[in-house]
């Protein structure tokens, strides 16, 4: 594959993006990382390196490399565009949005509720609604590990409303205090966990956002 055949792959990249609807085109966009676009620009450079190998070649003054596995310049360049449509396939086609991405779409649902764009909230809420539920829904280990100190912190309900008062030992005054001092240098909370759910409840609180889900969805 020479340098024409790259570009049109690229420009056919560009199209498709372009022709698709804007929730499908906002849901890539949501979906593909930093990670992603610098795989991507990667392999492109790579493609791009190998085309003109003859030419760095020259100008650098270099010795050329030895292809190996029975490549040569033009499979090795065909083996970086089909990576390259391999990826951007996945995030076209995926279905899960990478827990990375958990952010991004705090601010991207943030910023299509201010600019009222229902139609496309609404298609990525239903895509990813089951995922962002089993996010809030799961009990983490850390959140077992702080319920732990929590819990050992101080008497429980029943010691604390017990009368005459229950007289606390030295060794568990000991134990209160230590569990106290771990749990003022823990954080209540690490994760994405808060991040999905403020998005959805900022979503839930917008009057706009949830008339058009009535009207749209009248099941509901």
């Amino acid at each position: 594959m020479d340098a024409s055949g790259l570009f049109t792959v690229l420009g056919i990249f560009v199209a498709i993006i372009t022709l698709i609807s804007e929730e499908r085109r906002q849901d890539f966009f949501l979906r593909a990382s930093i990670k992603y676009w610098i795989l991507f620009a990667i392999f492109n450079l790579t493609a791009l390196s190998l085309i003109y190998s003859s030419v760095i070649i020259s100008v650098l003054k270099i010795k050329p490399f030895e292809y190996l596995w029975g490549f040569d310049e033009k499979t090795a360049v065909l083996t970086c565009v089909i990576l390259m449509g391999f990826l951007f396939n996945y995030k076209l086609f995926g279905k899960r949005l990478p827990f990375e991405q958990y952010k991004k779409w705090e601010r991207v649902s943030y910023r299509l509720l201010r600019e009222k764009k229902y139609s496309v909230l609404s298609y990525l809420l239903e895509k990813y609604l089951k995922q962002f539920l089993k996010v809030i829904n799961k009990r983490t280990k850390y959140e077992r590990i702080y319920s732990f100190f929590l819990k050992n912190s101080s008497q429980n309900i029943e010691e604390l409303l017990h009368f005459p008062p229950i007289k606390v030992g030295k060794l568990r005054q000991i134990k209160f205090f230590i569990f106290k001092k771990i749990l003022s240098i823990l954080p209540k909370e690490i994760g994405y966990k808060s991040t999905i759910f403020k998005s959805i409840e900022r979503l839930l609180k917008s009057t706009g956002f949830l008339d058009y889900l009535v009207e749209t969805h009248p099941a509901i």
